[in-house]
């Protein structure tokens, strides 16, 4: 049987900016493939990769719509096959190629996403802030989420819409891990690790984990944690605390909430919104 060592890596123990109901599928799928059992993920992948242009009623301007859908990781591995992944690398590049157009004045980024790895995110998220600062980017929770992972990447954007029937937020870091060392018992193999370094072997799933290895996991998510609040509030204008506080608290919210609570600017559709950048609005 195949051990899938580097694949169990790649999910259990590590931080994770992502619906924990998602992440919970996701491990649930896999320990189905670790088994040999039949999956039943179907999900779509749609790639965000190919710009949408529409031209402004007015001008020579152009408004390009960029899709970010799916889990978020730096590079899609084996993972998407059953995640539905999206890079955000490659994402990154769509971005830059609309951002180096001249005739692109407004970037919307069309968002349905749970969250993803923590990796990469801070770098998409100053992009996008900087970005803002030199073009009309507009991101909008489409009909969908915006949620962890995918609402840290566009919280500096100009302006955050929310469709009337999405949800934005989980603002939050979390990571799990899977002992399997009693199914090994059960099935009467042993495993024995051959280390040098003293933590090298931490958090195996093989064994229980000890409490050095839950506190050092732990420091993880919170490092992450402070990292996504301070580019929430950077990007929204607001303390750490507010977000901290207000934001939720690692709850999704309705659009309405959303902007109550000053996570999204606005509630409208995505028709709505490339109409009104298309006759020459503004962000709010």
């Amino acid at each position: 049987m195949k051990s899938y060592e580097n694949v169990k890596r790649a999910v259990f123990d590590r931080p994770w900016a992502i619906m924990p109901s998602k992440l919970d599928a996701i491990a649930s799928a896999l320990l189905l493939i670790i088994e040999g059992k039949p999956t039943a993920w179907e999900g779509e992948r749609p790639e965000p990769f190919a710009a949408t242009t529409y031209a402004a009623s007015n001008t020579s301007d152009k408004i390009a719509v960029l899709s970010l859908y799916g889990v978020l990781m730096p590079r899609v591995s084996p993972m998407a096959e059953m995640s539905g992944a999206t890079s955000t690398q490659r994402f990154r590049a769509a971005f830059r190629e609309q951002m180096n157009d001249p005739a692109v004045k407004t970037i919307i980024i069309d968002v349905d996403s749970p969250g993803g790895s923590v990796f990469g995110m801070d770098e998409l998220a100053t992009e996008i802030r900087e970005s803002a600062k030199r073009k009309n980017v507009v991101a909008i929770a489409n009909e969908g989420l915006m949620a962890s992972a995918a609402y840290n990447a566009v919280s500096g954007a100009s302006e955050i819409v929310a469709s009337p029937s999405s949800e934005v937020g989980s603002i939050g870091v979390l990571a799990v891990h899977y002992d399997f060392s009693r199914q090994a018992d059960m099935q009467g193999v042993t495993p024995t690790v051959i280390q040098a370094g003293k933590f090298k072997a931490e958090g195996q799933p093989d064994f229980p984990l000890t409490d050095d290895a839950l506190k050092h996991i732990q420091e993880d998510v919170d490092r992450y944690y402070e990292m996504f609040v301070k580019a929430v509030a950077t990007g929204r204008g607001v303390s750490v605390s507010a977000v901290r506080n207000g934001f939720g608290e690692g709850r999704v919210v309705g659009a309405q909430e959303a902007v109550r609570l000053g996570m999204a600017d606005r509630v409208a559709t995505l028709d709505e919104t490339i109409a009104r950048f298309a006759g020459g609005g503004r962000p709010s």
